[in-house]
């Protein structure tokens, strides 16, 4: 924003008076080091390193993908491997691949594919492709996320049990849920 608006008197004014402080102070807050900071604005925007600074090696983002192989619980490592193809049909939504597209264009009512389909039709194809399985995927992840918190703290019995009771409903709804309890959540939890 700074490089963007550099020949604009009144944003200059706010960038330097009061972004790049209130910046300055967060970076140094969280721990990013001057470097750091030089090495990403040579990077992003092709500002010159001071002589005599070195670049610093700065980590990836870390997508979910990258961090399952982080894990060194081989029960959540399996759990997490388990789940991951549902995220990343989930995320292909907000991504745009190949199916989510295909998706997109069968359904929109404006597309011309919608002469092969009638609206019950289609309302049926997302409801079993898109929207059950959207909510599906977020209870079993929200159900794991309370089975890790109880695997903190394993002597909250109110909390084992709460989270066992969702098991117990999730398990008789679907097979995916099931995988998720016997890869880990059964080994953290109480017999259901």
């Amino acid at each position: 924003m700074r490089e963007e608006y550099v020949n604009i008197p009144r944003f200059m004014e706010f960038i330097n008076n009061i972004a790049m402080p209130n910046l300055d102070h967060k970076r140094k807050l969280i721990g990013i080091t001057d470097a750091e900071k030089l090495t990403i604005e040579s990077r992003e925007i092709g500002k010159t390193m001071p002589i005599g600074t070195q670049t610093e090696t700065i980590a990836e983002f870390p997508t979910p993908g990258k961090m399952i192989d982080r894990i060194v619980n081989p029960d959540q490592k399996s759990m997490l491997e388990r789940l991951y193809p549902e995220y990343q049909w989930l995320c292909s939504f907000a991504h745009g691949d190949q199916n989510a597209s295909f998706f997109r264009t069968v359904l929109d009512e404006r597309s011309p594919q919608t002469r092969f389909t009638t609206s019950d039709e289609r309302a049926n194809i997302f409801q079993k492709q898109i929207a059950e399985d959207s909510v599906l995927y977020s209870a079993i992840s929200a159900v794991q996320a309370a089975t890790e918190v109880a695997a903190i703290y394993p002597g909250n019995i109110e909390l084992m049990v709460k989270v066992s009771g969702a098991w117990e409903g999730l398990n008789k709804f679907t097979l995916l849920a099931r995988s998720v309890w016997e890869r880990r959540a059964r080994k953290v939890l109480p017999l259901i």
